[in-house]
């Protein structure tokens, strides 16, 4: 199966169990707006096999944009507060978006459903953490080897 046809699919069913109707549109898009102001965008790529989620963690302001840019790459090293997801600059909507990436091969209703939740709740996370003042202190984001290594073995797998 194409990478659109799956997310179709993955959307059908949630849409189903949800009561909404959810359905790429001709350009493989899918908008979807949750309880609390988040609005997640599911996307499929055919060419490259991809489905894709992004949503708009925060606008900076004029005076908190060199501090938010600073904190949003310092929480995307090595993914573990993102999750595995990017924080980056959209350029044409001057916000700050989180990004995810995965293969649409072997993507079912239940996995998309959990994963798309956890995306939610990550962005919304972030939005809460880049909306505060000062920054976490160093050992809240500290993780062991281990526990680094557990989870590139388990993103691998």
């Amino acid at each position: 199966m194409r990478a659109w046809e799956i997310v179709r699919d993955c959307l059908a069913e949630l849409g189903a169990q949800s009561g909404l109707a959810l359905d790429l549109d001709a350009d493989g898009v899918c908008a979807i707006a949750f309880q609390g102001g988040t609005t997640c965008v599911v996307e499929a790529a055919d060419d490259s096999g991809l489905m894709l989620l992004h949503a708009e963690v925060v606008r900076p302001a004029d005076g908190s944009r060199a501090r938010l840019l600073e904190e949003a790459m310092a929480l995307n090293l090595y993914g573990l507060a993102t999750e595995g997801a990017t924080l980056a600059l959209d350029r044409p909507s001057d916000a700050i978006v989180l990004w995810f990436a995965r293969p649409a091969a072997g993507l079912d209703g239940d996995g998309f459903a959990a994963l798309l939740a956890s995306f939610i709740e990550t962005v919304e996370r972030l939005r809460e953490r880049l909306a505060s003042d000062p920054r976490p202190e160093a050992d809240q984001i500290e993780v062991g080897r281990e526990d680094l290594t557990a989870r590139f073995m388990a993103m691998r797998g």
